[in-house]
């Protein structure tokens, strides 16, 4: 037997028990012999406890993070604003103190459009610093080649401008509203254009990108707190101690350069006027919490929303699967060898058009026939009514209901043009039901047409005859869009909603509402009009209400105002109706309980009212200028009599 195997193996010298001996099979092939290895090559002891120590480090340690659990590095863009928070915050708190005194007490002045101009400024720098490719990338030449590469990004900025120049020209707190409701889906736009690329959106694309852009916005509240801390911690470069005593430098001049404006304001007069007119509210004792109120919620906001951007997380695109339907839908790359993959393959991600094929068909039955019976009886007046309804009661009634389908339909050959592949059946039938959705439009707007002819203008009728003209601009993008898959329907959909609602709101709509209703009753102020005319439109009708006769039927009848007005007045004068439109300020509160009081204060403060350079609003100031032209023409035509009893206080 070979003397090797008489040696003893490392199981022997370890002092273990040995294995018992496996038999060998027949089938098995045997193993050559492994010579015998050095006894040198075993691991010695201390080496063993080496590597038990070491695995017990990196595998047993309890406080060690899981590969699995360990938290998702920051973006390079959140790194970024992290490293330079000085830079950032000091934008920040800049556009916080210009925020706070445009808009202190001043929602609709002057200030708006400079703020504006200024933001958007700002925020093409920051995102431009930040690192966000965005339009930045594109070929720029000529200014125009410049101005053609970067349109869209330039469309947001240029109408945002023009709705915060008519903030200023308009006193309409209903317009004011939907100004800054625009503002916000303008600048939601513009941001998201600039740092993602340009992306093609979707309606639903872009309303899911919107909402995460706010949601992380909230989400980032903390971030102010924790770059600052963590700023002042390792402030230890030249860099960022000269920023922070550049900040320093600023916030100890701002008591300085106070005390400095009022020693100069006693020196000359120009200047202390100005000041009383531009900043007198932003000095006042009572002011101070409201004003650092709003300069930390504009900071906040301002940061907040960089923050989300740098986030990260924002996509605007809702999933790997349309981002997989988009590269599938690219056209052939024969250099990368890949195929182009059609929207009707079986590998895309919309589902078969069979069902909606068949439930888009029963609904075109339907429409056809009702759209039949509006061409019939509506339109062509023809055909027999129920037993006692006549055309004008017929005509009036179902406006909403018609209006409810109509956006019923819109909405849903939207999500059928995004959730089914593209069939010629199909799309027939959601051209038949986009036909019949705009014969729907046509009578929701014939129905109201007769409603404003019976009983007048108001704002939301005004309003609603404006929405279906968009939506019928909408519904022909959407035919548009049935028949060239390249049509960019997002595009088309948010470019004429701005325009038109630019074109709504430069109309100066109760000034338009006021002369409509006043022409109604052959260019007077009747007792049929002048309650709606006093409660309900702003100081943007007081052009019409200056050119407009009164009826003598109008004089000395009581007229119930709002609740943020004298509770009911006699119209006794012209001027007097101006000063009761609302969004006037020289409206007195005072004397309630008598009308000779209140007259007297009404008359004084639109004497002495004047609008600042911070708070000037056009409206207002030809509606002043308008009342007081009236107030002095009644004044001199009065006779000794009336004016002692109109104007107790002369």
């Amino acid at each position: 037997m070979d003397p090797r195997y008489h040696q003893l193996g490392a199981a022997q010298q370890a002092n273990l028990p040995q294995q018992p001996d496996i038999p060998q099979q027949a089938n098995i092939p045997q193993q050559p012999d492994i010579p015998q290895q050095p006894e040198t090559a075993l691991l010695s002891e201390a080496a063993q406890q080496e590597d038990i120590l070491q695995f017990a480090e990196t595998e047993l340690q309890p406080d060690a993070p899981h590969p699995a659990k360990a938290s998702i590095p920051p973006s390079p863009y959140m790194l970024r604003l992290q490293d330079h928070f000085p830079l950032y915050g000091s934008f920040s708190l800049l556009l916080a103190l210009l925020s706070a005194t445009c808009f202190f007490r001043n929602p609709h002045g002057l200030s708006y459009p400079l703020f504006i101009a200024a933001a958007y400024l700002s925020a093409w720098q920051i995102i431009k610093s930040l690192g966000f490719a965005g339009v930045w990338n594109k070929p720029a030449g000529s200014l125009l080649s410049w101005i053609s590469a970067r349109k869209a990004a330039l469309f947001p900025p240029a109408a945002a401008l023009l709705l915060a120049l008519n903030t200023c020209f308009t006193a309409s707190r209903i317009i004011h509203r939907f100004n800054n409701l625009a503002q916000i889906l303008l600048s939601g736009f513009f941001l998201l254009y600039l740092c993602f690329n340009g992306p093609s959106f979707t309606i639903g694309k872009y309303i899911r990108s919107l909402a995460g852009l706010l949601l992380h916005a909230l989400g980032a509240l903390p971030l102010p707190l924790l770059h600052g801390r963590r700023f002042f911690r390792n402030v230890k470069s030249t860099r960022s101690r000269s920023l922070l005593m550049l900040l320093s430098g600023f916030l100890i001049s701002l008591p300085v350069l106070f005390y400095l404006s009022l020693l100069l304001a006693d020196a000359d007069a120009v200047f202390r006027t100005i000041l009383q007119n531009g900043l007198a509210e932003l000095l006042h004792s009572s002011a101070i919490p409201d004003f650092f109120f709003l300069f930390l919620f504009s900071f906040l906001c301002c940061y907040c929303l960089m923050g989300s951007l740098c986030s990260g997380k924002i996509r605007t695109f809702s999933g790997k699967a349309e981002e997989n339907e988009m590269e599938n839908s690219q056209k052939n790359d024969p250099e990368n060898g890949q195929k182009n993959v059609s929207e009707n393959s079986p590998k895309s991600s919309r589902k078969n058009p069979l069902p909606a094929i068949s439930f888009c068909t029963m609904l075109c039955f339907l429409y056809l026939f009702f759209c039949g019976i509006q061409v019939f009886y509506l339109f062509a007046g023809k055909g027999t009514l129920p037993q006692g309804m006549t055309y004008s009661a017929y005509a009036r009634q179902g406006f909403f209901q018609l209006l409810a389908v109509a956006l019923i339909n819109l909405f849903l050959v939207l999500a059928i043009l995004n959730f089914f592949r593209r069939h010629p059946v199909l799309t027939g039938c959601l051209t038949v039901i986009s036909l019949c959705t705009g014969v729907l439009l046509g009578s929701s707007a014939f129905r109201m047409c007769l409603y404003v002819d019976a009983y007048g203008l108001t704002f939301l009728r005004l309003a609603v005859l404006w929405f279906l003209a968009l939506t019928a601009v909408v519904l022909a993008g959407i035919l548009l869009a049935l028949f060239r898959k390249a049509f960019p329907l997002f595009s088309w959909c948010f470019v004429s909603a701005s325009m038109a609602y630019c074109a709504f709101a430069w109309s100066i709509p109760d000034l338009q509402i006021a002369r409509y209703n006043i022409a109604r009753e052959g260019g007077f102020i009747t007792t049929d009009n002048i309650s709606y005319l006093l409660t309900s439109l702003s100081a943007d009708a007081a052009p019409a209400l200056a050119e407009a006769q009164i009826d003598d039927e109008v004089w000395g009848i009581p007229v119930a105002l709002p609740q943020n007005r004298y509770h009911s007045t006699v119209i006794l004068e012209k001027w007097q109706m101006l000063s009761c439109l609302q969004e006037t300020p020289w409206y007195a509160e005072k004397g309630r309980g008598d009308f000779d009081i209140w007259l007297e204060a009404t008359a004084e403060n639109l004497r002495s009212w004047e609008p600042g350079i911070r708070t000037y609003n056009h409206s207002l100031a030809q509606a002043r200028k308008l009342a007081l032209e009236a107030l002095n023409e009644s004044k001199m035509q009065a006779d000794p009599a009336q004016e002692r009893s109109l104007f107790p206080f002369s």
